[in-house]
């Protein structure tokens, strides 16, 4: 399903990562943004806690070329004189932005070219956001920003956002934030062999696989558009150049793969049963030579088919039936139900 999503083969409008302070989620978000990129949609980034450096960190120039970035890390406040893009205060007088966030939609519509074709959205990250403006005003700019009602011409595809779980008490606000994306991505540190090439341990393996960046396991819930909800459990490992890879299910039981064949052992279900679920060679005999009650041999045919057969008078052609009238079946047609018998 992630490598679905990241491809853009399966359609999700806001992707929403849930990353803890145990295993940080910026490497799948970069990995999202590259697939976005990929698909040739420009990405507009809008970073409030890495410069625009440390977000172009690792991608490949031709990914780099289609960010947008909008900074808000360098003066989120506006204390140099530039715009807030985060309020001091929600009800300060002189804010310049409404309801207390930066209108998501209008900067991207103003920093788009005049060929504006599909875009991506990264937001990195929403805890400043909510934590400054709250759920509601930040929501409201969320569900503009994918608005397709607007004649500005700025068609927004996909939404990307980040969320620190472990920042936000578990409550309305988390749950609000979940409860509006149509895709979320919890994420969960992975075991330390969990990738047979650990990070740190150089930059390929024997087999010439790529040390991945980050390895992490994904509880995925995906919300389609028939209204279906699927639920998964994924383990991902990003490589350089924040390419992501599916790590197995024989990858992910410890090792299960031998080195030499690079298969996953076949399991055998019927193995630990109490009970036999084959039948020996004499069972097998034993059950060919029972006769099915709709089976006849040729001499029971002929003796059933045949008058002149084995069978007796009384089988072929011998029967009678004797019928003794009972008192209540001597009816009167013209008085059946006798009302007239007085």
């Amino acid at each position: 399903m992630l490598l679905e999503l990241i491809a853009g083969s399966e359609r999700s409008e806001f992707v929403l990562i849930v990353d803890s302070l145990a295993q940080p989620g910026r490497a799948l978000l970069k990995s999202l943004m590259r697939g976005a990129a990929l698909r040739g949609e420009t990405v507009h980034v809008f970073h409030w806690e890495m410069s625009r450096a440390a977000i172009s960190a690792g991608l490949v120039p031709d990914i780099a070329s289609r960010l947008v970035h909008h900074d808000c890390f360098s003066d989120p406040l506006g204390w140099t004189g530039s715009d807030a893009l985060i309020p001091e205060t929600p009800n300060a007088p002189n804010f310049p932005h409404a309801h207390g966030v930066v209108d998501l939609r209008a900067a991207v519509g103003g920093a788009s070219g005049p060929d504006r074709g599909p875009l991506c959205v990264v937001l990195d990250s929403l805890s400043p956001l909510l934590l400054h403006a709250g759920w509601p005003r930040v929501l409201s700019r969320l569900r503009a920003l994918a608005d397709r009602r607007h004649d500005d011409g700025v068609q927004v595809r996909q939404v990307v956002a980040l969320l620190h779980g472990d920042a936000h008490a578990e409550g309305s606000t988390a749950d609000a934030v979940r409860h509006a994306a149509s895709t979320v991505l919890t994420l969960t540190p992975a075991p330390p062999r969990a990738f047979p090439h650990a990070p740190g341990s150089g930059s390929t393996s024997g087999s010439g696989q790529a040390a991945p960046r980050s390895c992490f396991d994904v509880s995925v819930l995906h919300k389609r558009r028939s209204g279906k909800v699927v639920r998964l459990e994924e383990r991902m490992a990003v490589i350089d150049g924040f390419e992501s890879r599916l790590i197995t299910d024989g990858a992910r039981s410890g090792g299960a793969t031998t080195a030499n064949s690079g298969e996953a052992p076949v399991c055998d279900p019927t193995a630990e049963l109490t009970f036999n679920l084959r039948l020996t060679e004499d069972e097998r005999k034993a059950r060919g030579r029972v006769a099915l009650p709709y089976q006849f041999s040729a001499q029971q045919k002929q003796d059933l088919l045949t008058p002149g057969g084995s069978a007796t008078p009384t089988q072929i052609g011998g029967g009678r039936i004797f019928y003794c009238p009972d008192d209540a079946d001597d009816v009167d047609d013209e008085d059946p139900d006798d009302d007239l018998d007085i």
